[in-house]
């Protein structure tokens, strides 16, 4: 394979757009989402991260051990104004809220 063919692809850990992020999330500021790591993503082909909970407006938990993760569906500005082209749903939090929870994810991903 040539330079010419070459492909850069950048495989993210957890995304849990809460907390002190929450609000650089739904307002779409990458840059003080991913601060000096921004350029990796940006000059990447292709970036996939984990969406480590479902993202949904209101408090729907399911019962379980553990603390049940969610996040605001506006925060889906943060990922794409970052340049990442995909995120994984397979992780032990994206049924925190049942399957409307990730219905509501599928729908606004």
């Amino acid at each position: 394979m040539n330079k010419e063919e070459e492909v850069n692809i950048v495989i993210g850990g957890d995304i849990y757009p809460k907390g002190q992020m929450e609000s650089h999330f739904i307002n779409g500021d990458a840059s003080k989402i991913f601060n000096d790591t921004l350029s990796i993503i940006e000059n990447s082909d292709y970036t996939v991260v984990n969406l480590e909970c479902p993202l949904v407006n209101s408090e729907t938990p399911i019962l379980k051990d553990g603390y049940n993760l969610r996040a605001d569906t506006r925060t889906t500005n943060g990922i794409k104004s970052s340049g990442i082209n995909a995120v994984n749903l397979s992780n032990n939090h994206i049924l925190d809220h049942g399957e409307q929870g990730l219905k509501s994810t599928l729908k606004i991903l």
